[in-house]
């Protein structure tokens, strides 16, 4: 690979950006004395779009999930068979087995190392700063947690109205609980993911920007749409801190607030009607609750049960007005 460079910069002949460019490669392979060998159980993957190419900017958003470690297992619930979307769905996993189940369900597929890093810490950055994954061409993505289904009201109509909100980030309620503090304690009872070290550590980056943290109305994490021109100090942040607390809701809105990110909180029901939360399946979260289970105190904390009032986004009457 090293001798059959082009040049000091190139491995192909950047005339060919694209079509052609591995006959040059190939051919000059051959006139070096390079020997071909063929692979029959090889399997190449290409994309093959057009837009990439091309630069177009006709439909720069897409729709993403991470998959590390098996957590979600192989059931894929995202499709675009019908090509009934005009989103791009980019499914991220360190298991290649799960290609073919993209192929099949027209879901580009790409694959990321976890060899030397925590699995769901890979799976989080990914999460938490999608504008260092993505294809440059996407500039508003859909972040969906792989145990949400679409409903049949998943479609152009209904994400179009979520993406054209003039938000830089819009995400949604916390069904069961307000504040940041009860999100923590509801951890530190449960231990699944965070020591009572790390939750601690988190609280330590709370009290630094009081302002922020009283502020701070806990969102559900597992479907945040956003503009990545605005919101990439945001996503790095956030992904500095899940090096000190996996549980990503435990910061999620502090930032928000930190940043004076502009942003729409909205109804949990809103995200309901379009996507149904199953539960996870797999063996290793299955693992985590039975010794969750183990460390429990006798009694959960208690807290206070959102009653928003605010508009569904899908109703008429909807004002784009910062619901919280």
């Amino acid at each position: 690979m090293l001798k059959n460079k082009y040049n000091e910069t190139y491995y192909f002949d950047p005339q060919y950006p694209f079509g052609r460019n591995e006959t040059e490669w190939f051919n000059r392979f051959i006139k070096i004395g390079g020997q071909p060998i063929i692979v029959p159980q090889t399997f190449i993957y290409h994309y093959k779009i057009a837009r990439w190419r091309e630069n177009k900017s006709d439909n720069n958003k897409c729709i993403y999930t991470v998959n590390t470690g098996n957590y979600e297992g192989s059931q894929i619930y995202l499709n675009n068979i019908n090509n009934h979307l005009d989103y791009d769905i980019l499914y991220y996993s360190d298991n290649l087995n799960l290609m073919y189940h993209c192929i099949q369900n027209n879901i580009l597929f790409f694959y990321i190392n976890t060899d030397n890093i925590d699995k769901q810490l890979k799976q989080r950055i990914v999460k938490t700063s999608p504008h260092l994954f993505l294809p440059y061409i996407y500039t508003t993505s859909i972040y969906i947690d792989g145990n949400l289904m679409p409903t049949p009201n998943f479609n152009n109509k209904t994400l179009n109205k979520l993406v054209n909100l003039k938000a830089d980030i819009v995400c949604f309620v916390h069904p069961e609980r307000i504040y940041l503090e009860d999100e923590a304690n509801v951890i530190l009872w449960t231990q699944v993911l965070a020591s009572s070290e790390s939750v601690n550590n988190i609280r330590h980056v709370w009290y630094k920007d009081i302002n922020a943290l009283k502020n701070s109305t806990l969102t559900e994490t597992n479907c945040i749409i956003r503009k990545h021109k605005n919101t990439i100090q945001f996503n790095e942040e956030w992904t500095k801190c899940m090096y000190i607390c996996l549980r990503d809701q435990l910061s999620f809105d502090f930032i928000l607030e930190k940043y004076n990110i502009h942003y729409l909180k909205l109804l949990y029901t809103d995200k309901t009607y379009i996507l149904k939360k199953l539960p996870h399946k797999t063996l290793t979260h299955n693992k985590r609750l039975v010794n969750s289970k183990k460390l429990r105190t006798k009694f959960p904390p208690k807290f206070k049960k959102p009653n928003y009032n605010f508009e569904s986004v899908f109703s008429d009457s909807f004002n784009e007005a910062k619901p919280i």
